[in-house]
């Protein structure tokens, strides 16, 4: 997993790889039991070398507090 700063002050980027395709999507909030906002998750196939062998998705939510 990779979190960075976004382009705005009031961004998040979050990015993780799996080795199979999924629907995602990241709930945070301003606390651990206060989880109210949710991101919907861009997914990327990326291929090492054969692309039918060494499949990698990365995942990617850009969190905004609105």
């Amino acid at each position: 997993m990779h979190i960075a700063y976004g382009n705005k002050i009031t961004e998040m980027v979050v990015m993780w790889s799996t080795l199979l395709e999924c629907k995602s999507e990241v709930h945070f909030g301003t606390s651990p039991w206060d989880l109210t906002n949710k991101e919907h998750v861009t997914t990327q196939q990326m291929s090492y070398i054969d692309q039918h062998i060494n499949k990698t998705y990365i995942h990617r939510a850009v969190l905004q507090v609105r």
